[in-house]
């Protein structure tokens, strides 16, 4: 089977898988296995996301990304920088590349210059998970500190499978809360200021909070 075959094949599979019912755990293994089918992948980093507020509710992250988990989401949310995922989930362009969006510039991003670079890593395709309009999650992954870019067409495959991969993990979050004898499942998340004011907050977050006697904090507007 020649390369481009075997490509589409590969494709055409994580398409299938994408329509079978897992749990999340599963489903991030599996898509992510089926993704290095096709592409190059050194590091990956794979989280479920709150449509309303664009949060992360979980994620899952392989080394060396995950032993720096605190600074990247200090960048995410503290620093200005590019593809962030907020901004790819609300954008026209859902998948971006590092290398791409700096003009092949790494080190004029935050992110590269301060935590990737630290890591041995170079090229990163990032991409907010879309679905129906809502986005259920977000994808990231990188290369070693290298020449090698994410291409057009890398992007343009991830485009192409990131509503399979969005509707496959809404399904499965929604499955896991029908399960859940009528509560609220799943981590909640809240986002805070640096005076402590609320920036936002998920709905599994606001469920946990009431049952706290303490009253939750107001939302701030900017």
């Amino acid at each position: 089977m020649s390369g481009k075959a075997s490509t589409v094949r590969a494709e055409q599979d994580l398409v299938r898988l994408c329509h079978r019912t897992s749990d999340v755990a599963t489903l991030q293994h599996d898509v992510l296995r089926s993704l290095r089918r096709m592409l190059s992948v050194d590091a990956a980093f794979f989280a479920t996301a709150d449509p309303s507020t664009l949060l992360s509710t979980g994620a899952y992250a392989e080394e060396p990304l995950a032993a720096a988990t605190s600074l990247f989401l200090d960048n995410e949310f503290a620093s200005a920088d590019v593809n962030k995922f907020a901004t790819l989930a609300t954008s026209s362009t859902h998948v971006a590349s590092l290398d791409a969006a700096t003009n092949h510039d790494r080190p004029s991003s935050l992110r590269y210059r301060d935590i990737m670079s630290q890591l041995g890593l170079g090229d990163e395709l990032r991409a907010a998970l879309i679905v129906g309009g809502e986005c259920w999650g977000y994808l990231c992954l990188h290369r070693e500190d290298h020449e090698l870019r994410f291409s057009q067409s890398e992007a343009a495959l991830i485009t192409r499978l990131g509503p399979h991969i969005a509707d496959a993990l809404r399904k499965t979050v929604l499955l896991r809360g029908s399960t859940a004898a009528g509560e609220t499942c799943g981590p909640g998340v809240v986002l805070l200021a640096d005076d402590l004011s609320l920036v936002a907050i998920t709905p599994q977050a606001e469920h946990l909070l009431s049952w706290s006697p303490m009253p939750a904090p107001a939302l701030s507007c900017p």
